[in-house]
């Protein structure tokens, strides 16, 4: 592990390595961003580092059938970036290093409204993955210590981040979040 009990790239590449090379299997992998501006400094690395991780998993398993997505949410009012899953990786992968640094009003972001995109994305192999690369906690304050929030109470359409990690976590999906610091 990393600093932080955080996995750095090549841990995670590993333990992929180490579970999944033999199997003949179906694999979907999402990668959700956030795409606000306060990615801008770290938007270019994070892409070429959640690219670069499919496509060690997609290759490190030839015999599998492998599914890509991407989820770049901002924050309210702001365009967010979707591409449900399909088996044409260079497409999904152009959408991901196309995605820019924009919007986010204030220093929380619309997580929730991320993770219902993905909540609501064709999930249906057998493998599921999805990393999350973030530097802004969700709105609400029980999840930073004074962090901008112009919704301190939480998400403004009701969502709870927690109980969609859960339901992820019901319908079998691994969760890899990798957090950026400034």
């Amino acid at each position: 592990g990393g600093a932080n009990g955080q996995l750095s790239e090549a841990a995670l590449l590993e333990a992929f390595k180490t579970n999944l090379t033999d199997l003949s299997t179906t694999v979907d992998l999402l990668i959700m961003m956030d795409c606000t501006g306060s990615m801008g400094s770290y938007i270019e690395a994070a892409k070429a580092t959640t690219i670069r991780i499919a496509e060690q998993v997609r290759d490190d398993m030839p015999k599998a059938t492998f599914r890509l997505a991407f989820v770049g949410y901002r924050d309210y009012g702001d365009e967010y970036l979707y591409t449900n899953f399909s088996t044409d990786f260079a497409r999904v992968r152009g959408h991901v290093a196309g995605a820019q640094a924009a919007g986010g009003a204030d220093q929380c972001e619309d997580v929730a409204g991320g993770l219902k995109m993905e909540l609501e994305s064709s999930w249906s192999s057998e493998t599921r993955l999805m990393f999350h690369v973030a530097d802004a906690p969700p709105h609400g304050s029980k999840f930073h210590n004074g962090a901008g929030d112009s919704y301190p109470r939480g998400d403004k359409n009701g969502l709870d981040p927690r109980q969609q990690i859960r339901r992820l976590a019901g319908e079998s999906v691994d969760f890899y979040f990798m957090q950026l610091n400034s």
